[in-house]
């Protein structure tokens, strides 16, 4: 009697992931298995590796971090945490990491700002506090006004940052001296917290202070601390040192590389060492400035050579720079990831800004700024692009688009100046559109603000136009605002702006003219 016996086949493992995972045949259609998107999950693609394999790797991805030798005596803390506590530390893990990260894979915030945390009580509440304030920054998709903010979520946010304060003084007084890795750890959390919090006064003050020790360390040491938290610790700060700049605070002249190390280098490894040079050359352009004034006096022929002789050397430093950047951009070519190029968008943006702020900052008169159209119109296309990129919502940048606020600054500054400066009707007003749809808060940089001050200066510029004005030729060089200072309370509606002009030409007298601004 014949004997009906089952054709056996070689197992395929060639399904996709969330296949392998599930234990299910896989139809192994691609990009996407028809399995998945029949059981309504998001298919994960193909790989090769078996469900063991699988596993592990996500058992390894979510192993908490190592301890790492941060401090000499190993402290392991016992944490008695609430379930409230623990919840906001994962979110600070999962969340507030990656847009505090932004569009670089930042070792600060991903790896040795969790790894301190896990043996400092002080960094491990401040975590928390921030995570409690961006969890709920994230769910109003708008930074709270006090009155706004939840009761309980604003108490239990003052508590933990209490707790950090209490706990960084404990551990200072028992190490009997300045941790410098601790204290400045401590700084950067307390930026972002108050940051969060709408307390731009208080987060400008920590930024000073934290810029400060850095300087003190730096002029007393015999040997500038080397390691890799104190290096990324640093290069937030010159960063944080540029936006504290542009709201009032002196610029802290920390040490910078020399312009024949920039010119050395052919080509940068990734993005994000081009932009710690970037950021050099940007304090060294902002110094400059700095040191020249806003008031646009005639100056003795011999200091205005010296000026230019300087002036030369910096945009030298900033081709050289470009030169360095457009070949990787070519290296990577269309295997650039779009995180990669959000980074290399927002780098190109912020070169033009500042080479608009050095070839500029002699001349006497806002003419000047009619001989950059391109460069103003290559501004605006590129924010165009990192919104567009953004909106997207591609899983390689993180969901960036999902963020309201970021820590540091993106393209609202650029856009600000652009559309302030640059007189063509066109390019100005798609500066302001940009900002006027951008819901993201990047630091202290508030879009809903400036944009209306933007509007502000191009409703006063054109206000003597016979008829709309077609070319930025069309705007007269008496009507020209050269400067619009906002005061120091900025989160304040209406905002008092104050707007300086020459209606009596360069020679003239100074004319101010103050305007309650409601955004």
């Amino acid at each position: 009697m014949a004997t009906n016996r089952r054709v056996t086949r070689p197992r395929s493992r060639n399904g996709c992931i969330t296949c392998k995972i599930r234990h299910v045949k896989c139809d192994e259609e691609k990009p996407a298995c028809s399995q998945c998107q029949k059981s309504g999950r998001a298919c994960d693609g193909y790989d090769d590796a078996s469900q063991t394999q699988l596993r592990q790797r996500i058992a390894e991805r979510h192993r908490p971090i190592e301890r790492d030798t941060f401090g000499a005596d190993h402290r392991l803390v016992l944490r008695q945490e609430t379930r409230t506590e623990r919840r906001y530390v994962d979110f600070f893990y999962s969340r507030t990491s990656h847009a505090f990260s932004g569009f670089y894979d930042s070792k600060l915030w991903s790896y040795l700002i969790p790894q301190l945390g896990e043996h400092e009580p002080s960094i491990r509440h401040a975590m928390t506090a921030i995570g409690a304030i961006h969890s709920r920054v994230q769910n109003a998709k708008r930074l709270p006004s006090p009155e706004e903010g939840s009761a309980p979520t604003e108490r239990f946010v003052l508590e933990e940052y209490n707790k950090s304060i209490q706990n960084l003084v404990k551990s200072l007084s028992s190490a009997k001296g300045q941790n410098l890795h601790l204290t400045l750890t401590s700084c950067c959390l307390f930026i972002c917290l108050e940051m969060l919090r709408g307390n731009q006064t208080q987060a400008l003050d920590h930024i000073e202070a934290g810029l400060r020790i850095i300087h003190k360390h730096e002029q007393t040491a015999a040997a500038a601390c080397s390691s890799v938290l104190y290096r990324e610790l640093r290069s937030l700060f010159l960063r944080l040192n540029l936006q504290a700049s542009f709201f009032g605070r002196l610029l802290i002249p920390l040490k910078l590389t020399s312009s024949e190390t920039i010119r050395q280098i052919s080509i940068f490894t990734d993005f994000p060492e081009s932009r710690i040079y970037l950021d050099q050359l940007m304090t060294k352009a902002l110094l400059f400035i700095r040191s020249i004034g806003i008031m646009r006096e005639e100056r003795d022929p011999t200091l205005q050579l010296e000026f230019e002789a300087e002036q030369e050397h910096i945009r030298q430093d900033f081709l050289a720079w470009r030169w360095s950047h457009d070949k990787l951009l070519h290296k990577l070519g269309p295997k650039i990831t779009p995180s990669d190029l959000c980074a290399s968008l927002l780098q190109r943006i912020y070169y033009h800004t500042s080479l608009f702020w050095v070839l500029t900052v002699l001349g006497r008169d806002e003419d000047l700024f009619d001989n950059y159209i391109p460069d103003f119109e290559s501004v605006v296309s590129y924010a165009e692009e990192i919104v567009r990129i953004n909106s997207s919502s591609s899983p390689s940048i993180e969901n960036s688009a999902d963020f309201v606020f970021s820590l540091e600054g993106e393209i609202i500054g650029p856009l600000y100046y652009t559309s302030t400066r640059c007189r063509h009707p066109q390019i100005r007003r798609r500066a302001i559109e940009i900002m006027r749809h951008y819901s993201k808060r990047e630091g202290m940089w508030d879009a809903k603000l400036y944009c209306a001050v933007a509007k502000l200066v191009i409703e006063v510029e054109e206000s003597q136009c016979v008829v709309p004005p077609t070319s930025e030729k069309d705007i007269g060089s008496l009507i020209r605002i050269y400067e619009h200072v906002q005061s120091r309370e900025r989160d304040i509606n209406p905002a008092l702006v104050i707007l300086y002009m020459k209606p009596d030409g360069i020679d003239g007298p100074w004319t101010m003219r103050s305007v309650m601004v409601d955004w």
